[in-house]
């Protein structure tokens, strides 16, 4: 689940959005606070993702030889 400043905003009862209208073309410190928490949260998604995808028990080729090293194999494939 993704989440998005204008997602999280519309879940917000009526009655904080227009107590957080915006003034001079600006957003409310609301919303502000809103974009931070969405563009940290795509952080954190992006980061569990690598970590999903590091946790395959197949090394990357960078990866080998170093894990051959660590083995004591020469030639070490996989």
């Amino acid at each position: 689940m993704t989440f998005d400043a204008d997602r999280l905003y519309r879940l917000l009862p009526a009655v904080n959005r227009l107590r957080d209208a915006a003034q001079d073309g600006q957003p409310g410190p609301l919303r502000s606070l809103l974009e931070l928490i969405a563009r940290e949260t795509r952080v954190l998604e992006d980061n569990l993702d690598q970590l999903y995808d590091d946790s395959s028990s197949k090394p990357a080729p960078s990866g080998r030889p170093y894990l051959g090293d660590l083995l004591g194999v020469r030639g070490f494939m996989l």
